[in-house]
C-alpha cells in the first residue's frame, strides 16, 4: 500500500497541513484494539498517537497532546467515541477544545467527495446533560464527524472566542427528543465570533412526545456563512409533535444563510414550526437569506421574527406538494 506520511498524505502528494497527525481509536470498556490494514493494534493514552499503529484511546488525550496554532490534526478512526466509556478516561466529561487551530477529521474521509455526509462513521457521543465538544478557541475545524445527541445538552457549543469555527460534512443526530438536546449552540445569545462557517451538514430531529432544541443557534455571530445544510424532521408514528425551531438567530447577528433545506421525512405527521427564527431583534441585524428552500407542508414559518430592515431575501422558495408549480417565492420574514 502507499506510504502515509506524518502529514496525513500519501508519499509524493502535496502537504495538506504542517502539524502533527494524532490517531484516536473508538476505545471502550470492551474494545481495546483498533484494526488498521487488517491488523489489530492496542489503543492506549500511553501511546504517542502519531501513527495509526499507535492509536490513542481518547479524544481528550489527543487534545492534550496537540499544540495550538501549528496545524495539528486529530483523526478519528471509525466507530463510536463514547466519552462515558472510553478506556483510559478518568471521568465522563465534555471535550474541552480550548487550544486554537486544531482540526478533527472523522475517517474514512475523502476531501473530494465530502460535500455531504449522511452519517459519517466516526461517532462522538457524550454522557447525558454533557456537551460533547465545548469550543472556546479560534480556528477550530470539524470535518466528517457524526455527533450523537444526548438528553440535556448541545452536541457542540461555542463562544465569542471561536472566530473562524468551521463545521463541514458533519451529522448531528438529535433524535433523542429531549427539549434541551441541541446541535451547534452558542453558549449565550450575545456570543459573537466572526467568520463562522457551517456547511454541508445534516441536522436530524425526531420529536416523539416532546420538541427538541435547535439544530443551530448562531448566537450573535458576525459575518457567518451557513450554507448547503439539511434540517430534517424524522418524526413518524404516534406521539410525534412539531419541532419548534430548526435555527435561531439572536440580536445584532450579521451573516448569510445560503442554499439550506428544511423539511420533514416523507410520511411524517409533524412539521417544523419555525425554519429560521429571529429572537429579540431590537438592534441592527443584517441577515441575508439566499436560495434557501423549505417544504411547505413541513415548515409552518420559513423565516420569522425578523423586521424588514433586518433581512435581505433572494430567491428563497417554499416547495409545493406532488410537483405543483415548482415552488412559491418567500417574500416575508415576519
Amino acid at each position: 500500500m502507499g506510504m502515509l506520511t506524518k502529514y496525513g498524505t500519501i508519499w509524493g502528494d502535496y502537504t495538506k497541513f504542517a502539524g502533527r497527525a494524532f490517531w484516536v481509536g473508538p476505545a471502550s470498556s470492551t474494545v481495546s484494539t483498533a484494526t488498521i490494514d487488517g491488523r489489530a493494534y492496542p489503543m492506549s493514552d500511553g501511546n504517542d498517537g502519531l501513527s495509526p499503529e499507535r492509536p490513542l484511546a481518547t479524544i481528550a488525550q489527543a487534545i492534550s497532546n496537540a499544540t495550538a496554532n501549528v496545524g495539528d490534526t486529530i483523526f478519528l478512526l471509525p466507530g463510536t467515541h463514547n466519552l462515558t466509556s472510553q478506556a483510559g478516561s478518568t471521568a465522563a466529561a465534555a471535550l474541552a477544545f480550548s487550544k486554537a487551530g486544531i482540526t478533527v477529521i472523522g475517517l474514512p474521509f475523502d476531501p473530494v467527495r465530502s460535500a455531504f455526509s449522511l452519517a459519517p462513521q466516526a461517532i462522538i457521543t457524550a454522557p447525558a446533560s454533557t456537551v460533547a465538544a465545548v469550543c472556546t478557541a479560534a480556528d477550530l475545524t470539524f470535518l466528517n464527524c457524526s455527533f450523537l445527541g444526548v438528553s440535556g445538552a448541545a452536541s457542540l457549543s461555542f463562544t465569542t472566542a471561536c472566530s473562524r469555527l468551521t463545521v463541514r460534512g458533519c451529522y448531528f443526530d438529535l433524535t433523542v427528543g429531549a427539549a434541551s438536546t441541541g446541535g451547534i449552540i452558542a453558549t449565550s445569545a450575545t456570543q459573537a465570533p466572526a467568520n463562522v462557517l457551517i456547511e454541508d451538514s445534516l441536522f436530524a430531529f425526531d420529536n416523539t412526545g416532546t420538541s427538541g432544541s435547535f439544530g443551530l443557534n448562531i448566537g450573535a455571530a458576525i459575518h457567518y456563512l451557513v450554507r448547503n445544510n439539511h434540517f430534517r424532521l424524522n418524526a413518524k408514528g404516534a406521539g410525534v409533535v412539531a419541532h419548534t425551531t430548526a435555527v435561531q438567530v439572536n440580536d445584532v447577528a450579521n451573516g448569510l444563510f445560503d442554499g439550506n433545506y428544511f423539511y420533514s421525512s416523507l410520511g411524517s405527521a409533524a412539521a417544523i414550526t419555525n425554519g429560521i427564527l429571529g429572537v429579540a431583534m431590537a438592534g441592527t441585524a443584517a441577515i441575508r437569506f439566499w436560495h434557501n428552500k423549505v417544504l411547505g407542508v413541513s415548515v409552518t414559518n420559513p423565516f420569522t421574527g425578523f423586521a424588514a430592515s433586518d433581512a435581505d431575501l433572494l430567491l428563497n422558495y417554499v416547495g409545493t406538494v406532488a410537483g405543483g408549480t415548482g415552488g412559491t417565492l418567500i417574500t416575508s420574514t415576519t
